[in-house]
């Protein structure tokens, strides 16, 4: 093997520079792809399952709740009274 040429050096480094770059292109395109498609899995997937629940809810038949007593009249009305027995 002779010494090359600067020439020749750049012309071969074009040439691979020119064939990394289009399988880099190539691969990055087939990426952005296959992205966009689990993309639209994950988009239907989660569609899927807001409108499961949606459905549940709407079915469910929960009976009316009672709201809870207000412990602190309970403890007033206490204190109160002892109170009352106390100084009376």
């Amino acid at each position: 093997m002779g010494k090359r040429t600067e020439e020749e050096l750049q012309e071969l480094l074009a040439e691979v520079t020119e064939g990394k770059y289009a399988d880099l292109k190539a691969t990055n395109e087939r990426l952005l792809k296959r992205i966009d498609k689990l993309k639209d899995k994950n988009a239907d997937i989660i569609e899927a399952v807001y409108q499961a629940i949606g459905d549940g809810i709407r079915s469910l038949d929960l009976p009316p709740v009672t709201p809870p007593r207000n412990p602190k009249k309970q403890k007033q009305k206490k204190s109160a009274f002892l109170y009352y027995l106390i100084f009376n």
